[in-house]
């Protein structure tokens, strides 16, 4: 099986869907929340989760994306 990704620009429309919502073919579970990344006309993905467990999934993003510029400033003051 080949890898697949979608690529989208920082700007991809974000929403946070409520428990128990229809999306495509798939229901949201009650209790959980789904945070929608991308159109889903034509590709979304969804982190499912409780919203402290979305909101950690979010920190993550940004101390990944953190201590990339972090790496980046160091290489660009050298």
């Amino acid at each position: 099986m080949t890898d697949r990704y979608e690529l989208n620009p920082p700007s991809v429309d974000v929403k946070l869907a409520q428990p128990g919502s229809e999306l495509g073919m798939e229901t949201l579970d009650d209790g959980n929340h789904g945070l929608v990344i991308g159109e889903p006309e034509s590709s979304a993905y969804v982190i499912e989760g409780s919203l402290d467990a979305i909101a950690a999934f979010a920190a993550r993003v940004v101390n990944i994306v953190d201590a990339e510029r972090e790496k980046v400033r160091r290489r660009t003051r050298s």
